[in-house]
């Protein structure tokens, strides 16, 4: 038996704090949202269904985005990737790339559209992390302050909610991890801006 995540509801009284590192699957982030009872009620014949792929996945009352800060085999971004995620203004808020002909990520598109922000009949929840390598951190709710089309793709500028949080460090790990990896994300951007220099020059000269 397959649930669709899109006919169950997230448990925001369980919803971990914001700078909480998670695991390294989308499951064990989805786990966290369903809630401790709801995934020990399953039976054992029964599957969560939604797409392992996709960045943007929709629950009754929620959605849910993930960002992978992708870094190349130099260390710089991949700049051939369609889907573009950067932090901006020292992670406070960040780009997140929608694709319109994708059912999940249009929805998203016209509730910021309406909204502009969470609500409480239905939030907007991000995980994120600096690889594919990393575990995912849930950074809280989002905002939108901007929409920026592109043909199909449609850049967001979101706004983490709970940025004030993220940014504390506790007295088990005083730099604030989060932090660490918006500086990671900038170390990636100026690296990438150094080869795209040394390309520049191998051409001209």
């Amino acid at each position: 038996k397959t649930l669709k995540l899109s006919t169950i509801s997230a448990d925001f009284a369980s919803l971990p704090s914001p700078g909480k590192v998670i695991d390294y699957t989308k499951d064990s982030c989805i786990h966290e949202i369903l809630g401790e009872a709801f995934i020990e009620s399953l039976s054992d014949h029964t599957r969560l269904g939604f797409n392992r792929r996709g960045g943007v996945l929709e629950f009754k009352n929620a959605y849910c985005l993930f960002v992978n800060f992708a870094l190349s085999e130099s260390g710089g971004l991949p700049s051939h990737w369609l889907y573009r995620n950067d932090f901006l203004d020292n992670g406070e808020r960040l780009t997140f790339t929608v694709n319109s002909d994708r059912d999940q990520e249009r929805a998203l598109m016209e509730f910021f559209s309406l909204h502009k922000r969470s609500t409480d009949a239905m939030k907007v929840l991000l995980f994120a992390r600096t690889s594919t390598k990393a575990k995912f951190m849930y950074c809280g709710e989002c905002a939108c302050t901007n929409q920026v089309e592109s043909g199909n793709y449609t850049n967001l500028v979101l706004e983490l909610m709970n940025y004030d949080h993220l940014v504390v460090g506790s007295s088990a790990e005083p730099t604030s991890a989060f932090l660490v990896m918006v500086a990671s994300h900038a170390a990636a951007l100026a690296e990438e801006r150094a080869l795209a220099e040394k390309k520049r020059l191998l051409v001209d000269s």
